[in-house]
């Protein structure tokens, strides 16, 4: 690493270093993918069969606006902050040299950013990826890598007649930056990226040190975790009520897209088979063989870096051993142990064990209408997001393609217009929240509320009808001055019920494809007729405006 070949007041060789062979080691061997990303992974356009996925690393910051205003961006300052303290803590630099090598990383990371594909861009996977034989990227790329020989030392071989996804706009500003930059800065940033894998900063205080130590052992062992936690905390009987709920749900958006009127027959009777073919899973890991998976690991409770090393040994293995395994769709991250998720290769939602822990979103004591309001919306959310505009161009199975009409996608962006135009003007620590291309997130809150009202309608009435003394009790909490309809509403409120720290709130609302939280409650609530009616809101109020919109 150049940074410590400074300090040690030794002269760096740049001619012997090469970047592309020194980024494909690593991600032969520890499955760490730096500057880019290259993956064999079930193909979008047709899951019965892998591509070779040509893409961009991962970026710390998340989203491309967290790079931009780096002189006025906290998050910017505490990412510089923490990765000078890291270099002088971890490899001894002086605070000078690790304050040069820290802002150099940043810099170069920004330039980066500039061609990453960001969500809130609103491109399609076809937009993102430019499809091609091996042999047409191989050509293209040609004069800034050999593609063959990169795939190959990350994978060690290619399945015959591989084809190819590749982020061409990523890849242009990749080899951009690096012919501007420095072999050193590059050096830098690669060797600080793959030892920023085994950095754990241990608080003093010991309750942190716990949950530091616990959120890197989620990393590697979700699926054991979220195991145990679903045999432990979570009853037997949970499963049954989030099975009603989940077809109450269908049933009502199935209701919904019979009612629309902007949508063609031919999309709306798609649409249909789409969501009754749409299913929820559960993530508790049963029919994974965790014992199998781990066998050969050999961890040591006073070495934490070796631990970190098999792990990721392991994690590399699994992606090379897939050039040999048929196509299956990923069915697992960790990133889903925390909320529930649409899954567009699958046409599937997952539910992650630590949603249904009793009594917070979901519990067999709380009224429904609590329940509904909560879990209900969530899962709900997360259903309509197999009919927004990303939605559109997976079907039924999965498979990338666009099965709507060219009529019906219009009137989708007109209706979607509504919403981007009404939200661009909410008020945020005193400015306009802004515009935000891809309205994905607004469509589902928006959707998935109405939803799961008019499914918590559906259940009372039938709970009404069938005369169930235990789920009649399930209508309302005693001693609350709020009818079962209000409390539905209440809990969609407290589901979002959360702050910010004012220096970051900025910062976060550029960034993340999610407006405030604020505004998943009250812009949703003001575009929905029931809850001005149960809470006689005003006409013309913030609340219930003359003009709502709505697309489901």
């Amino acid at each position: 690493m150049p940074a410590l070949m400074e300090q040690q007041g030794v002269a760096w060789q740049e001619d012997n270093f090469d970047w592309l062979e020194t980024i494909a080691q690593i991600a032969h061997k520890l499955g760490i993918s730096i500057l880019m990303q290259i993956i064999l992974d079930i193909d979008f356009a047709n899951n019965s069969r892998n591509r070779l996925y040509i893409s961009q690393q991962e970026f710390p910051l998340g989203a491309k606006a967290s790079y931009q205003n780096k002189e006025n961006n906290p998050l910017m300052y505490i990412f510089r902050v923490e990765t000078a303290r890291q270099l002088k803590m971890y490899l001894k630099l002086d605070i000078t040299l690790a304050r040069k090598v820290a802002k150099d990383i940043i810099d170069f990371e920004s330039m980066l950013a500039e061609g990453m594909a960001d969500e809130r861009d609103d491109l399609n996977m076809n937009e993102m990826y430019k499809a091609s034989t091996l042999e047409e990227a191989q050509a293209e790329y040609a004069p800034h890598m050999d593609l063959r020989k990169q795939a190959t030392t990350i994978l060690d071989t290619l399945p015959p007649n591989i084809e190819v996804y590749a982020m061409h706009g990523y890849l242009e500003q990749l080899f951009k930056t690096i012919s501007k930059v420095p072999k050193s800065t590059v050096a830098n940033y690669i060797f600080f990226q793959m030892l920023s894998r085994f950095i754990v900063d241990l608080d003093e205080r010991e309750a942190k040190r716990q949950d530091d130590c616990l959120y890197n052992m989620k990393k590697y062992f979700y699926k054991h975790l979220d195991n145990m936690f679903y045999h432990h905390e979570i009853s037997n009987d949970t499963a049954e009520p989030i099975a009603e709920m989940w077809q109450l749900l269908k049933d009502s958006f199935q209701t919904s897209l019979q009612q629309i009127n902007w949508i063609q027959e031919g999309t709306r009777q798609k649409s249909i088979q789409k969501l009754q073919a749409m299913n929820q899973d559960i993530l508790n890991y049963e029919e994974y063989n965790l014992t199998k998976t781990y066998a050969n690991l050999n961890l040591l409770d006073n070495d934490y870096l070796g631990n970190v090393r098999q792990m990721l040994e392991l994690g590399a293995a699994s992606e090379r051993a897939k050039v040999n395994e048929p196509p299956q769709v990923k069915k697992t991250a960790s990133e889903l142990s925390t909320s529930p998720a649409y899954m567009k290769l699958e046409n599937a939602i997952k539910i992650p064990v630590v949603f249904l822990q009793p009594h917070t979103t979901f519990s067999k004591h709380f009224p429904n209408a609590y329940n509904f309001g909560t879990m209900g919306s969530v899962l709900a959310h997360e259903l309509v997001h197999g009919f927004d505009k990303d939605g559109q161009y997976f079907d039924l199975k999965g498979n990338n393609r666009l099965w709507w009409d060219a009529e019906s996608s219009a009137e989708f962006e007109t209706h979607t217009k509504c919403l981007r135009d009404q939200y661009r003007g909410f008020i945020y620590e005193g400015q306009p929240l802004g515009d935000i291309p891809n309205q994905a997130e607004n469509i589902a809150d928006n959707g998935g509320i109405r939803t799961a009202y008019l499914a918590y309608l559906k259940w009372s009435v039938e709970a009404a009808a069938e005369n169930d003394q235990h789920k009649l009790k399930l209508k309302t909490l005693p001693g609350l001055s709020y009818n079962n309809r209000q409390l539905f509403f209440i809990g969609y409120g407290h589901l979002w019920c959360k702050e910010t720290l004012k220096a970051f709130k900025t910062s976060f609302a550029a960034m993340d494809t999610h407006v405030p939280s604020k505004f998943r409650v009250n812009g949703p609530l003001a575009n929905l007729e029931e809850f001005s009616t149960e809470f006689k809101c005003p006409e013309g109020s913030n609340m219930n405006p003359v003009k709502k919109c709505k697309i489901y």
